[in-house]
């Protein structure tokens, strides 16, 4: 806030005292010839300022710098050898006097005989003005503007730095009286309004203020034009007025949209309003009472009921009310009153006025500035997460992007439009995607960072061999695979080495394979019951030779062979397998998404994060009887689905009752299915190529999270089935099942765990 002087009234309603110059015209200093009667302090400072000049001059340096020049703060100590001047005469007083004779402020400068101009420098951490007195007196008349210049030359870098400083730090204000520092007393009256305290212009003056003393401050305007036109230039200020400008901040905002910081031009726009109104009703009201107009009154007296009396909270300064007040001063009768207050009064009103017309417009802006702010930092936010989570999940990635726009606070629809497609875009660009819609005809943005691309496809071929819901992710992941490889996508496995990604797609081939002749033997099974054909041709034969050895007949032998094969196809048909409870559970799935999927085909995020939230309660709920525990031997931290399901239904009434989601449940069965599915959303599943499943022997293997991502448990695994490889060496299948395991647990585990844990 700038400092309270008696020159208030000066220096921000008045035209400044100083000269007001523009840096591309010629700035003049005279000789001394052109104001006699200086007084003998005037001539010592002249004669100290010719000395300092002529020491330049002798340097030859090609760039004038501001530490050659005479600063104020300087000047007492140079006058100490000039034995000629009384005690009276270096006053400050006298020395006051003779600065304003040899800038001959009272002739607004034009014959004045040498130039004041600030720099700026650092004290600690704090940054504070050097007053520079100029005056090269090199001929009648002298240019400085290359002074000028070099001063402003040499401050730009601290220039820069409290531009940027006041752009992170917005002003902040008395929230119950936000204009309180633009209200201060005057020489004449105990209140009064001062609407360009607001300003930046303000805030330089308070700046230039601090190097003056022990002198008096005399108005440096050329400084503070070239700072506003310096800061106009680097589009970090907006013009509010010719001499009100204001800083544009960085907008600090909330995931929705909402401010953290109130904006600098929110916060001016609630001061002005709140400034203006105590101000106005302080001085209209008396002048409308003196003058008794009526309707007036009446008019004030709604407003103050309406607008003052019944204001909400936070609604102090609402733009109905800010427009009402400002149409109550228009059309207040100023002429009618002669007296210099009421001229003063309605300058003052008429000003700030002004003010709040341009600051209104200037809001509708910051709607748009807002909106471009809040979609950058979604823009930004979003590309990141997508990285992220396909880098630690090595899934697909869902985003609704009207939802996503929605949420950051933007309402228009045209917007909202144009944030979307411009969303789109940049994703596309950066990314590999897939759009399909669902069945209610919702459009699904799928999303994965391609550079992990072979890392995905192989983690949700691994998944989908547990739980069927992936399989939708894996088809669109070889579409998005697909699709970038035909051109090559420079991008697409960068992020792989290239010895893993060698491994990651011979990985996943094995189980693409596995999968395939699985679809085929289901396909099969569901035509032909295998079992049934051999029994009804093992029964059918051994009657027809049955027949053959009693009767004697060869020919009942011979029909018996074909009639066998004929019944045997025919009962393989007749008697096919009932679907088991896996493929009834696949059946049912066909078509499903996964739980992320289903959150963005509905477009509910909140139910999403409540199905997690209850998946996540249950399993920690499990784990601890299933995972958790003291344990005997290594082999205890083993699992597979038919172990894991044992547990759960042994376990099953325990884990129901501590779990409260679960405890009203009757059917068993959907409670167990629910944990087993809660477990496996939270274990990590090794699917195990089935070329290489010995008989008898699981063809997935679970663990703990927990114990997955400890090296030492993986290790000590990894020991135990190398300790059953060598116990089984002369059974090669077992030893290419074990020799999987231990290449999974020590080499490509990295596939199983998270980024940030590898």
């Amino acid at each position: 806030m700038p400092e309270i002087s008696e020159n208030l009234e000066a220096e921000f309603l008045d035209e400044p005292t100083d000269v007001v110059s523009n840096s591309l015209e010629p700035i003049y200093i005279h000789t001394l010839q052109t104001l006699p009667g200086l007084s003998p302090v005037a001539k010592c400072i002249m004669d100290e300022l010719k000395d300092r000049h002529r020491r330049i001059a002798k340097q030859s340096v090609k760039d004038i710098h501001p530490s050659y020049l005479l600063t104020l703060d300087k000047l007492s100590e140079s006058l100490q050898k000039y034995t000629n001047l009384s005690v009276q005469a270096r006053t400050e007083q006298a020395i006051d006097v003779a600065l304003r004779q040899i800038l001959d402020l009272d002739g607004r400068g034009e014959n004045r005989i040498a130039y004041l101009y600030p720099f700026l420098i650092r004290d600690g951490n704090k940054i504070v003005s050097k007053i520079a007195l100029i005056a090269p007196q090199s001929g009648d008349k002298t240019d400085i503007r290359p002074y000028r210049e070099a001063c402003f030359r040499e401050s730009t870098e601290l220039v820069n730095l409290i531009l940027s400083n006041r752009a992170k730090k917005p002003r902040t204000v008395d929230e119950e009286n936000p204009g309180q520092f633009l209200i201060h007393p005057s020489k004449k009256e105990p209140l009064w309004l001062y609407p360009k305290f607001g300003s930046l212009e303000s805030e330089i003056i308070s700046l230039l203020k601090k190097g003056f003393p022990p002198y008096s401050y005399i108005p440096i305007q050329d400084f503070i034009d070239d700072f506003i036109s310096y800061g106009m230039s680097t589009n970090a200020l907006i013009q509010v007025l010719s001499d009100f400008h204001l800083i544009i901040d960085e907008l600090d905002l909330t995931e929705t949209g909402e401010y953290r910081k109130i904006p600098e031009l929110i916060t001016n726009y609630r001061a002005q309003a709140d400034g203006l109104e105590k101000f106005s009703m302080h001085y209209l009201k008396n002048f409308a009472q003196e003058a008794n107009f009526s309707f007036y009154l009446t008019k004030l007296n709604d407003f103050e009921i309406k607008y003052i009396q019944g204001a909400e909270p936070g609604r102090r300064q609402n733009h109905e009310k800010v427009v009402y007040l400002l149409d109550l001063i228009r059309e207040f009768p100023f002429e009618t009153s002669q007296t210099d207050l009421a001229r003063r009064v309605s300058e003052t009103c008429l000003l700030s006025v002004k003010i709040l017309d341009k600051l209104i417009i200037e809001k509708e802006s910051l709607i748009h500035r807002r909106s471009e702010f809040a979609y950058k930092v979604l823009e930004e936010s979003l590309l990141k997460k997508i990285t992220d989570y396909t880098k630690e999940e090595l899934k697909l990635f869902n985003i609704n992007l009207e939802e996503e726009i929605r949420k950051i606070g933007i309402k228009s629809e045209i917007e909202i439009d144009t944030f979307q497609k411009k969303l789109k875009e940049k994703i596309v660009s950066e990314f590999g995607t897939h759009e399909a819609s669902s069945e209610n005809g919702q459009k699904v943005f799928y999303v994965v960072d391609q550079g992990y691309m072979a890392s995905v496809i192989n983690k949700l071929t691994s998944l989908t061999s547990v739980d069927k819901r992936y399989k939708n992710q894996l088809e669109i992941a070889r579409k998005i695979n697909a699709k970038m490889s035909n051109p090559k996508n420079p991008r697409l496995n960068s992020s792989l080495k290239p010895d893993v990604l060698m491994r990651l797609l011979e990985d996943s081939r094995r189980m693409e394979k596995f999968e395939e002749e699985k679809i085929r033997k289901a396909e099969f099974a569901k035509k032909f019951n295998l079992v049934a054909g051999i029994f009804s041709f093992i029964f059918s034969f051994t009657f027809f030779m049955t027949v053959s050895f009693t009767f004697d007949s060869i020919q009942s032998a011979i029909i018996g062979i074909p009639a066998s094969l004929i019944i045997a196809v025919l009962s393989s048909i007749f008697f096919k397998k009932k679907e088991s409870m896996e493929d009834t559970q696949s059946r049912e799935l066909k078509g499903q998404d996964t739980p992320e999927e289903n959150s963005v085909v509905s477009g509910d995020k909140k139910n999403l994060k409540e199905k997690e939230d209850k998946l996540s309660i249950i399993s920690k709920a499990a784990e601890n009887f299933i995972f958790g525990g003291k344990f005997n031997k290594i082999s205890d931290k083993i699992f597979d689905l038919k172990s894991i399901r044992k547990k759960i239904e042994y376990h099953l009434t325990d884990i129901q009752s501590s779990v409260p989601i679960l405890a009203k449940e009757t059917d068993r069965a959907k409670v167990s299915s629910s944990i087993e599915y809660a477990v496996l959303q939270n274990s990590v599943v090794i699917a195990i190529p089935e070329d290489i499943v010995p008989r008898n022997k699981p063809n997935s293997i679970l663990f703990s999270k927990n114990d997955f991502k400890a090296p030492l448990i993986r290790q000590e695994i990894a020991e135990y089935y190398r300790a059953e490889a060598e116990k089984s060496r002369h059974d090669t299948e077992l030893v290419r099942y074990y020799k999987f395991l231990i290449n999974t647990l020590e080499v490509e585990y990295y596939k199983y765990l998270p980024k940030k844990v590898r």
